[in-house]
């Protein structure tokens, strides 16, 4: 079993704010070009909605792809300032400034102008945030060899980011306030406050304040390093039954459980709400509030859970709440239930809070094992190749999701007068597609408890 820590050292959080600190930047690397580009470059500029997504959707993707080399080049590196810390301090520089140029775009530029500088910056930005995203997510999880104390770093460290989801949709209001000139000139100040504090700033307080650990090196003295390329050491993370595992409950979530919630928006405003888009979206946002801050409620109540039944117990459990979460979704997205929203967040955000804390501390304890056998740290690659994934499961469940409405005639010209047979269809993929992930990704997570009661290193991850 994980071997816990002392009482003092368990409510002793002060070593882990440099960790939250930087979480704070991979929150607005992940979440930071979302914050604008919509309401500025379309809304304010008048950009193209599908040009606009196909411009942010292509350089995400395509910069997913050089992810793996940047997890081998860091796991590789050998420097007197570290593995981790070189790339982190050279390219949050870099992020930060390509994200600060993006909201320098001139108003009076033609509108493919305007979309091939955003489509330059944006694949610029993306390619740089590589280099500080996956070294930071490293040199988070080697805070520790202990798998318990990795889950409450990663745990304390989430609610910087659950925090920062509660505000941030608030930035681009900020921009446009009285206090500045223009609208251009408001967001350029926001997006360069941005830039400097919460990318840059935000990513370099962790290596300033804390030393690059050695747990992930130390025993490996002994030990015949195993020299691999990037291609191999890609099929060995493809290979490792955990791991399989890992993505397949990755992907029921993000690509199965993500696309049946891309519905509750449109349920909101036209079977709760009959057609109010401002009200719906007031709604929507009550919702969306709500589930950031049981998110936060439930991070300590997740982080115990772990300590008591461990990693994978704890996500059946939660996997279990979401599926009658599901169920009750019936129930909630129904005509006027407005306030009934509030439990959907109480029972279908925990199982957001176990992706944003147990899954990542099982990926660290997988690549752990995996450095072990192999006498050399190979971190970056499993974290790359699992961002990689959520970025991919993130695009399907949208595609899907625009393509089920096209197939379920929602056609939004209609208002309020929506198809009954449209507004069912909707329903029956929020509900089933809870129901049917949560269930599918718990059975699933029955074949980790074989793996790892066959694993002579013991339980890792139990």
């Amino acid at each position: 079993m994980v071997k816990l820590e002392s009482q003092d050292q368990i409510t002793n959080f002060l070593p882990y704010l440099p960790y939250g600190i930087g979480f704070l930047a991979l929150f607005f690397i992940s979440k930071g070009i979302e914050i604008f580009a919509v309401p500025y470059y379309q809304m304010t500029l008048g950009i193209n909605p599908f040009h606009l997504s196909l411009a942010i959707t292509l350089p995400l993707i395509l910069a997913s792809f050089v992810g793996p080399w940047v997890g081998k080049l860091s796991d590789d590196t050998n420097s007197r300032f570290g593995r981790r810390k070189p790339y982190i301090f050279i390219f949050s520089i870099i992020s930060a400034g390509l994200y600060g140029l993006l909201w320098m775009v001139e108003p009076s530029w033609t509108h493919s102008q305007q979309l091939l500088y955003f489509v330059c910056c944006t694949l610029g930005f993306y390619l740089a945030a590589n280099f500080v995203s996956i070294p930071l997510t490293c040199f988070t999880y080697e805070a520790s060899s202990s798998s318990y104390k990795r889950t409450q770093i990663i745990g304390f460290a989430s609610y910087f980011t659950y925090t920062a989801s509660i505000f941030y949709q608030w930035l681009f209001p900020l921009s446009q306030s009285e206090f500045f000139a223009t609208n251009h000139q408001g967001i350029m100040f926001v997006g360069w406050t941005v830039a400097l504090v919460f990318i840059w700033f935000a990513s370099i307080v962790p290596i300033i304040l804390k030393s690059e650990s050695n747990n992930t090196v130390s025993g490996y003295k002994n030990k015949q390093a195993v020299n691999r390329n990037l291609k191999q050491n890609l099929a060995k993370v493809f290979a490792n039954h955990k791991m399989k595992i890992l993505l397949i409950v990755l992907g029921l979530q993000m690509l199965v459980g993500g696309y049946a919630a891309a519905m509750d928006y449109y349920l909101i405003v036209y079977r709760l709400l009959a057609g109010d888009i401002a009200a719906g979206s007031v709604w929507k946002g009550v919702l969306s509030t709500s589930y950031a801050i049981m998110g936060i409620v439930y991070i300590p109540i997740v982080t115990r859970l772990v300590r008591q039944v461990g990693q994978i117990s704890t996500l059946k459990i939660i996997f279990l709440l979401t599926a009658l979460g599901g169920i009750l979704k019936w129930f909630i997205f129904v005509p006027d239930s407005r306030w009934l929203l509030l439990a959907d967040a109480v029972f279908c955000s925990p199982v957001w809070t176990a992706m944003a804390i147990v899954m990542p501390a099982i990926l660290a304890d997988i690549s752990d094992e995996n450095s072990q056998t192999e006498a050399r740290d190979s971190k970056g690659v499993f974290v790359s190749v699992y961002n990689w994934a959520i970025g991919i499961f993130i695009a399907l469940a949208m595609v899907i999701a625009a393509l089920s409405l096209n197939w379920l005639g929602f056609d939004a010209e209609m208002g309020v007068y929506q198809a009954e047979a449209s507004l069912l269809g909707m329903k029956y993929i929020l509900v089933f597609g809870t129901i049917i992930s949560a269930l599918f990704a718990y059975l699933i997570l029955g074949y980790y408890h074989k793996v790892s009661n066959t694993d002579s290193k013991g339980n890792v991850g139990s």
